[in-house]
Order: C-alpha cells, then sequence, then structure tokens
C-alpha cells in the first residue's frame, strides 16, 4: 500500500506546471510525458488490484488471474469501441453547440466507463482512465480538451480539497520516522529516475537531472491508493501526498536553477556567421 502511494508522479500537477512555465519545448519534456504515461498505465491496474487484496475476504492466485482478465477484458473493449464508434464521435461533437451539453456528455462517459469498472469489481480510476482512451480517438482531440480542461480546473483542486478533509489528525503524525524517510527516498528515487533515465533517452546529464527535479511530486493516483487504506495508514498517506506534492512544486519550478547551481550555466553554441563561398 506505502509502495504504491509512493509510486506515481502526479500528472496532473506536473502536465500542469509544464505548460504553465513554458518548459513544454524544453528537452527533458518527452522523456517525463513518457514516464506520466508509462506510470498512468501501471496505477489505475494496481489499484484494482490493492482493492482486491483489501476487500476483506481470501485472495487467492485464480482470484488474480480473474482480475487481471477482466482488467485486460475491460481494456479491449475500450480499444474497440475507441477504433470503431468514437471514431465517429467527432461528427456528434461538431453538431453540438451547446457547451453544457458537451461537458454532460464527456463527463457521462467517463462515469458510465467508470461504473462498469465497480461493478466488475475494479477501480473507477481503470473505467475513467480507459474511457480517456476511447475519447483520445477522436480525430480532432483539441475539440475535447477545450471542453473538459474548465472542468478538470473546477474539480482537480476540490479533489484534494475533499481528501484533505478527510484525514483526521486527533491522534497526531503516525510513523513520522517512516514519513521523513519515505519524503527522502522518494525525491531521491525520482532524481536516479531522471539521471539513469535520461541518461539512457539520450539526454545531457544537465537536462537529465533537471528531467527528474520535475517529476518529484505525488498526486492524484497517491491519494486514490491512500483513501482505500486503514485509519492509521490513511493518515500517514495523507500527510505524505500533501508534503510530496508542495516538495515536488517546488522542485519543479527551481529546477532550472538549482541545475545552473549545480552544471553551471549552459555554453551557448557558436555559429559560424561568415557567408558562404562564391
Amino acid at each position: 500500500m506505502i509502495g504504491g502511494i509512493v509510486f506515481a508522479t502526479s500528472s496532473s500537477i506536473t502536465a500542469k506546471l509544464l505548460n504553465e512555465k513554458g518548459r513544454m519545448a524544453n528537452a527533458e519534456t518527452e522523456f517525463i510525458l513518457g514516464i506520466l504515461i508509462f506510470e498512468d498505465l501501471v496505477a489505475p491496474i494496481f489499484v484494482a488490484i490493492l482493492i482486491a487484496l483489501g476487500s476483506g475476504s481470501a485472495f487467492t492466485g485464480t482470484d488474480l488471474l480473474l482480475l487481471i482478465a477482466k482488467i485486460f477484458g475491460l481494456a479491449a473493449v475500450a480499444i474497440l469501441l475507441g477504433k470503431t464508434v468514437f471514431k465517429k464521435f467527432e461528427n456528434l461533437l461538431v453538431r453540438l453547440e451547446d457547451e453544457d451539453i458537451k461537458i454532460g456528455l464527456l463527463v457521462g462517459i467517463a462515469t458510465i466507463f467508470g461504473g462498469v469498472a465497480i461493478y466488475l469489481g475494479l477501480s473507477e480510476v481503470l473505467g475513467a482512465f480507459l474511457a480517456g482512451v476511447m475519447l483520445a480517438e477522436i480525430g480532432k482531440v483539441e475539440r475535447i480538451q477545450t471542453t473538459v480542461t474548465p472542468v478538470q480546473d473546477l474539480l482537480l483542486p476540490l479533489f484534494f480539497l475533499h481528501f484533505g478533509t478527510t484525514i483526521d489528525l486527533l491522534h497526531g503524525v503516525p510513523y513520522v520516522g517512516l514519513l521523513i524517510t519515505l519524503l527522502i527516498w522518494s525525491i531521491a528515487a525520482k532524481l536516479l529516475v531522471g539521471i539513469i533515465g535520461g541518461h539512457w533517452y539520450g539526454l545531457s546529464k544537465r537536462v537529465s537531472f533537471r528531467a527528474g527535479l520535475s517529476i518529484c511530486a505525488r498526486g492524484e493516483f497517491s491519494v486514490v491508493i491512500a483513501a482505500i487504506a486503514v485509519a492509521g495508514i490513511k493518515v500517514f498517506a495523507g500527510i505524505y501526498v500533501i508534503i510530496a506534492a508542495f516538495i515536488g512544486m517546488l522542485l519543479f519550478n527551481y529546477a532550472p536553477k538549482i541545475t545552473v547551481m549545480i552544471y553551471g550555466q549552459p555554453v551557448k553554441k557558436k555559429r559560424n556567421m561568415r557567408p558562404p563561398m562564391v
């Protein structure tokens, strides 16, 4: 449970900061987005398994195989619908001029698929994620982004605010030593992901280090996993997520300055300005 909480970088926080800070064109951005996509693929499956393990009933190897079959079956249905039905969904969106109807339709699709996932004993997070996979197959996906982004900007803060209200600090902060250790390790681990992974990806040491500093924030998937934990772990996890998200955002903001402090100013390549020979 704690491993799952520490695992995933917050896609929403990181992607929003990349856009707001004007770093979408940076050399490390493609590498960062690749990590976020990978974690977004793994995390919903991990959540579904944790929910099954935490149900209180016996969980055997057969149950695990059945759970995996459900996950892949639901994913296959989503991909099939995305490649067939949702390929033609753009025509419907063009006809709909009322933005409120579009919002209701798109949120309804995510809610319905999340409900199907719950009916199968899986996580609604997995269902909502697969709904996004289906909608991404639409030809001009920017039509959806324009409609969904305001909803995201409204609901994301409420999501974290609601989770914060569920943290009961009546008995103090549990496992303080473990909390400090995990915060230090989780930042160091993401730095290693950036430095080593960036090197494998073909980035320079400077850019790889900056990438590592930019992926330290934990967020939505950590909150989802923390929400299914028992009382003591839930309080511990909630405090961890809040502190890790705050530290991660600070590290992201100061990543360029910290990189310059360690590696110095980048050397600008000299351009040959001589006129060509005639």
